[in-house]
């Protein structure tokens, strides 16, 4: 196993651990990171045929963007990975030391990927990415 904070989630990175088949990594991803579903459906008879999917961003929820298209002002809908439905979700209620009641969520989502950069090949090298929330069990706020 090995684990490593958000400066090493990137495809520089990641990319040349994907050989190593027996290496689970933990890496830690920066929030607004863009993150993609692999590509279900049908492909053109021409042309590169097509790897990415839908687009969500690690934000705990979608974000509306005003931006500029061609000069014409564009209102852009960023989703939330939690506007993906989790391929496994589990929810435990634990005490913390200062005697606090959370609930600990626990989101799995499979089979996502990043875009290639900088030459690291990251289109073939689907990952599974869990995603861990805290929340206050009394008033349901988040816990940090």
């Amino acid at each position: 196993m090995l684990a490593m904070d958000s400066a090493f989630g990137k495809a520089k990175i990641l990319s040349p651990l994907h050989e190593h088949k027996q290496l689970v990594g933990l890496v830690r991803l920066r929030q607004g990171m863009k993150v993609w579903t692999v590509y279900k459906g049908g492909q053109k008879g021409k042309g590169t045929k097509r790897i990415y999917g839908d687009l969500y961003y690690l934000f705990s929820e979608a974000k509306t963007m005003e931006t500029l298209r061609k000069g014409q002002k564009a209102t852009v809908v960023r989703q939330s990975i939690r506007d993906l439905t989790a391929d496994e979700e589990q929810t435990q209620k634990r005490e913390l030391q200062n005697g606090k009641s959370v609930i600990v969520t626990l989101r799995r989502y499979n089979n996502l990927l990043i875009r290639t950069k900088q030459g690291s090949k990251m289109k073939d090298k689907p990952f599974d990415l869990v995603e861990a929330t805290l929340q206050d069990a009394d008033t349901g706020e988040a816990v940090f």
